[in-house]
């Protein structure tokens, strides 16, 4: 039941880690280890106030959110060097795909789960329906050109 959270801490530290890496290259140590101190601190704030009243899931959003203000700083650091742009679509989407997982754990409701894989599958064909379109319009243009 807690593994969702832990997989979304994973991914968020592997990103703030992959952007410690440019900055890194750049060697400017000195911003890793300020976003490193700003993002433990707010994970220990969370820690420190939530604990008691939601036990080991306090101590996994404090983990989620730590990690996210340290790539978030990370990311502020980097484009002041790099015109690094961030695809908004695909985050929104990893976004919603975790918080998916994390709610068929917690629910275990069958119905629920119809619904939340329902939902998903939409929002999926709503963010790429472009792609998709140009898909099929391919698709038919090349069927058309072989008959």
């Amino acid at each position: 039941e807690y593994i969702p959270l832990n997989i979304f801490s994973s991914f968020i530290a592997g990103v703030s880690g992959g952007l410690s890496t440019i900055i890194a290259v750049n060697k400017k140590t000195k911003e890793i280890l300020v976003s490193t101190i700003v993002g433990a601190f707010f994970n220990l704030v969370i820690v420190s106030f939530s604990i008691e009243k939601y036990g080991i899931d306090a101590s996994n959003i404090a983990l989620c959110v730590g990690f996210f203000i340290t790539a978030l700083i990370r990311f502020i650091f980097i484009r002041r060097d790099i015109d690094m742009k961030l695809n908004y679509k695909v985050l929104f989407m990893i976004i919603f795909e975790m918080l998916f997982v994390y709610f068929i754990f917690k629910l275990d409701n069958n119905k629920m789960v119809g619904v939340m894989l329902f939902l998903s599958i939409l929002l999926w064909i709503v963010i790429n329906r472009e792609q998709i379109l140009n898909f099929f319009y391919n698709f038919r243009s090349k069927v058309k050109n072989d008959i």
